[in-house]
């Protein structure tokens, strides 16, 4: 009975031990940099939503479809940024008219400083540079969008 319980309070500090460990095998903290954060393309799971090829599918309006610049807690989802202004803003392609509206999902303001309009969105698309986003809304005729 004393081998048991004295094996239960091993496993329990190299349990405990190991909580929060940094894998880093050098030692050094490790820093993020602008080059270590990682810019994936949305996965669309919802078949209501745009896509990158048609911007317009199951729209109501053009209106429903915009580009805006983001920052980096938007277009990387899922890392973990301590300073999001230590990453550059990222041109988005976005779905403003939800069918489906997750209530733990994100939201913009569409409106300007003087009118705040907020509504949730979805991100459909990353663009790499201001060109690629001002060429695909040429392409597409995306009416609204919002160039800094």
């Amino acid at each position: 009975m004393q081998l048991k319980s004295i094996s239960i309070l091993i496993l329990s500090v190299s349990i405990l031990a190991s909580c929060g460990r940094n894998n880093n095998s050098s030692g050094k903290e490790e820093n993020t940099t602008t080059d270590e954060i990682e810019i994936t393309q949305p996965v669309i799971k919802d078949k209501t939503l745009i896509t990158p090829e048609e911007p317009f599918k199951n729209q109501p309006n053009e209106f429903c479809t915009v580009i805006r610049k983001l920052d980096a807690s938007y277009y990387a989802q899922g890392q973990t940024i301590e300073d999001v202004n230590a990453f550059p803003k990222k041109y988005c392609l976005l779905d403003v008219c939800l069918e489906i509206v997750n209530p733990n999902g994100m939201i913009i303001n569409l409106g300007d400083d003087d009118e705040v309009v907020t509504t949730s969105f979805e991100l459909i698309k990353v663009f790499e540079s201001e060109a690629e986003a001002k060429s695909y809304a040429e392409q597409y005729k995306i009416v609204d969008f919002k160039w800094e």
